[in-house]
């Protein structure tokens, strides 16, 4: 609100006089305001006053640089608005208009690098040009362009890694979607591909990785559509063969993905009735093999883990829980050994069940399911894996060491990472110590 009140006031002053009488500095704080208004039109989902605020603010840089067509950081901040521009216009499915302002935004990262090719800022923005650019045409049925792309922002990353080791979260994403690129590009060579079984089930799970990328760098409009994509190809398949226990898994890993998306949008009705179906499809899949790991510690993890997060009886929630976790013990003194992916989810649902005795007077009981998921997460941590990472800020800070949790927040700060944990964790780190940490 306080946002909304500054920016609307700059606004009102600047927003009413000629753009063109304006003096440089004045046109710069015009753009400044606009792009505020606009980042906070973006997030709140009012995309159409976004887009027109982004277009305003690109009106005022674009008439900066048209001024000082040799100045790097007006052709820099113009880059960015036409950048806001594109992106939102993706968000509302004008694809050719996002097309349009992503090959400008290009255009310009590439007069940057040739102003200046020591400015790592300015070579930045070149693999962000390649990144989105790329992912236009794989939302616009070109892989082949699209593999292009990632392929020439991959190339930028690894040349700026060694000075900049945060653009390492940039270099596995942007080598995600090589790998959806390829997949796509392959699978559109298949004859027959709308048919082919195989080949719809290839293109859900690829919509589906994509939501995953998606939701990992805070944009949860753009990961439930994708997962919602993914979903009704899966139903589809199911549809046909109701005794494919594998669709069947697929089918609720992607509604459980969903459901904390629908979260992140503050839409719970929907995440509800996505829990309802999960939960069922679940059991079912526990009563087809109790054996499976991937059922009964992944799957199962992450529908109680949805279920604590939508609410409901403590009771029986805080005994589902620590049933569960009696059954990973179990699994675990049989020798078998627990991946990345289930290792988290494991280690969050001790944080979960640590917060539900907390909020019972069971503090030593919480203390130690919370150092539990301190030492199962260590490990990855250690290896800066931003969702590890995370995790172990959040159990750090629930333990009391304030400043620990801060300080790998800090870490997750200086990549892209922004996938509702880590929103959760600025929030709760807001409330403890005062401040969140800085945007950089």
């Amino acid at each position: 609100e306080v946002l909304d009140a500054v920016g609307e006031k700059a606004l009102g002053y600047y927003g009413a006089q000629d753009a063109g009488r304006l003096d440089a500095d004045s046109l710069g704080r015009r753009s400044r305001a606009l792009h505020l208004i606009g980042e906070i039109a973006e997030l709140r989902g009012k995309l159409d006053d976004a887009a027109r605020n982004f277009q305003r603010a690109a009106d005022s840089t674009g008439e900066l640089m048209a001024r000082y067509p040799r100045d790097g950081q007006r052709i820099f901040d113009h880059a960015q608005s036409v950048y806001w521009v594109g992106y939102v216009a993706r968000r509302r499915g004008q694809f050719a208009q996002a097309e349009a302002s992503f090959l400008q935004y290009l255009e310009l990262a590439q007069r940057l690098k040739q102003i200046d090719a020591n400015n790592l800022d300015w070579r930045v923005e070149l693999g962000a040009a390649g990144l989105n650019l790329g992912v236009v045409y794989l939302d616009t049925a070109r892989p082949g362009q699209g593999l292009k792309s990632f392929v020439d922002s991959r190339d930028v990353w690894l040349g700026l890694i060694d000075k900049r080791p945060e653009l390492h979260f940039e270099l596995a994403n942007t080598w995600g979607w090589i790998a959806k690129a390829r997949e796509a590009y392959v699978l559109s060579k298949s004859p027959n591909a709308e048919k082919d079984r195989g080949v719809q089930r290839q293109l859900a799970n690829a919509a589906y990785e994509v939501a995953r990328l998606q939701l990992a760098l805070g944009q949860y409009q753009d990961a439930a559509h994708q997962a919602q994509h993914a979903l009704e190809g899966f139903e589809s398949l199911y549809a046909i063969d109701g005794s494919n226990a594998e669709w069947l898994a697929q089918m609720t890993l992607t509604r459980v993905g969903l459901i904390e998306m629908k979260l992140a949008l503050k839409d719970r009705r929907a995440a509800q009735a996505h829990l309802e179906r999960a939960v069922v499809d679940s059991a079912r899949l526990r009563a087809i093999d109790g054996t499976q790991i991937k059922w009964n510690v992944a799957l199962t993890g992450l529908v109680l883990l949805q279920r604590l997060a939508l609410g409901g009886d403590r009771g029986p929630l805080q005994r589902d829980v620590e049933d569960y976790l009696t059954t990973v013990q179990r699994i675990e003194a049989g020798g078998k050994r627990l991946d990345a992916d289930q290792t988290r989810i494991v280690a969050t649902t001790e944080l979960r069940l640590g917060d539900l005795m907390a909020d019972v007077s069971q503090r030593a009981d919480a203390k130690a399911h919370w150092l539990a998921a301190v030492q199962r997460l260590q490990p990855a941590a250690m290896r800066n894996e931003l969702p590890s990472l995370t995790l172990l800020a959040h159990a750090r800070l629930r333990l009391g060491e304030l400043q620990e949790a801060r300080h790998l927040a800090q870490r997750i700060e200086a990549s892209p990472y922004r996938p509702p944990v880590y929103a959760d964790l600025r929030q709760q780190l807001a409330h403890a110590v005062g401040a969140a940490p800085a945007h950089p």
